[in-house]
């Protein structure tokens, strides 16, 4: 019997670390690392939008930003590992989605991306991270 709770407290333990962030992987709510690679969308339309990162041929889904709102992202290093990347925020509720030119990146940058009712006058800029991020 005692060698059974021993089975089960072992599993539990291994199954929780399991569970735990990779090494030096920053836990949820932690800064972001100095190398990081930001990126803050102002949705300034009446739909809320889902906010993705295209680089390459790989397309991932950061979150969501609601309407006349701002959010603010970290993106994963493997979808700017190349140098570049596309940002695109679709309208929840259709419509075409919008997606910046390739922007050249690098870590410890910033894109600020403010996005319009009307997609053409959308603008995007490329700064330095700021330690208060």
């Amino acid at each position: 019997m005692r060698s059974i709770a021993l089975r089960a407290v072992l599993a539990l333990s291994l199954g929780s670390l399991a569970c735990g962030h990779a090494p030096g992987e920053p836990a949820q709510g932690a800064p972001a690392p100095r190398n990081a690679l930001a990126l803050s969308v102002s949705n300034n339309t009446w739909s809320n939008a889902d906010v993705y990162v295209l680089s390459s041929t790989m397309r991932a889904r950061l979150g969501n930003v609601e309407s006349m709102n701002t959010v603010r992202l970290n993106v994963p290093r493997d979808m700017w590992a190349l140098g570049w990347l596309q940002v695109q925020v679709s309208l929840v509720g259709g419509g075409a989605p919008y997606t910046t030119d390739r922007i050249d990146v690098q870590g410890g940058q910033l894109i600020t991306l403010n996005v319009e009712q009307q997609a053409s006058l959308s603008t995007w800029v490329v700064d330095r991270l700021s330690s208060s991020w």
